[in-house]
């Protein structure tokens, strides 16, 4: 890779910052300065970045991330993906891959994050399937997928009948409160003889209730 001049460690929250100073060799600072934002040390896929950068700067080339499920265990050695900086990096190149990561997925099988640089090369992936060991793999979002139009006037649609009856129900209720707004108040006012026998039979009510309540305490 290179000869080391000086490291520093660096801890910020749960993450673990190494900031090393190195004099790349010929073919690590050819894959540097071609935008690969990955590099390889001890059979392990590391993201380097400039020395400069922020961890919000560094956070954001995760941005624009697919997955690709079901990939045989041999990926993680072939030498197509390993440290081949020449003419044989072709899948980069055709995939528009700049980083990329593996995640186990049972006992043969693993499962590949990659990371693109913009939307359109994002969008460029999803759209072109490849051909690994004569199998043909397809990209795909690996953070939830937005709403179609298709849902959205649907759910539109759904939820406009039930805003119209709920309004037809209230409108159908102040209709007929209006029309039954006369017979309730002429209801609901009582009489002088009403009146009587309601404060008589209140009085009577509360006289028997003392009575009982002092009959239990003797």
């Amino acid at each position: 890779m290179g000869s080391v001049i000086g490291m520093s460690i660096k801890k910020q929250q749960k993450y673990l910052t190494v900031c090393v100073k190195i004099a790349f060799n010929q073919f690590t600072l050819q894959a540097f300065d071609g935008g690969r934002w990955c590099h390889r040390l001890n059979n392990l896929e590391v993201r380097w970045f400039p020395g400069r950068w922020t961890l919000k700067q560094r956070l954001n080339q995760s941005t624009f991330s697919a997955k690709v499920d079901g990939l045989p265990v041999s990926v993680i050695s072939d030498p197509l993906l390993v440290q081949d900086y020449n003419k044989r990096d072709s899948f980069f190149k055709d995939q528009g891959i700049r980083a990329y990561k593996f995640l186990k997925q049972g006992a043969d099988r693993v499962t590949m994050l990659g990371f693109f640089k913009t939307y359109e090369d994002l969008k460029t992936a999803l759209e072109s399937p490849f051909v690994y060991k004569c199998i043909e793999f397809k990209w795909y979002r690996s953070s939830g997928h937005p709403p179609k139009k298709k849902q959205q006037g649907a759910t539109s649609l759904q939820s406009s009948p039930k805003r119209t009856s709920r309004d037809n129900g209230a409108q159908g209720s102040k209709l007929s409160s209006q029309k039954q707004g006369s017979p309730r108040k002429v209801l609901r006012t009582p009489t002088s003889s009403n009146k009587k026998q309601k404060t008589t039979n209140s009085t009577l009510d509360k006289a028997d209730i003392v009575k009982l309540v002092l009959a239990l305490l003797n």
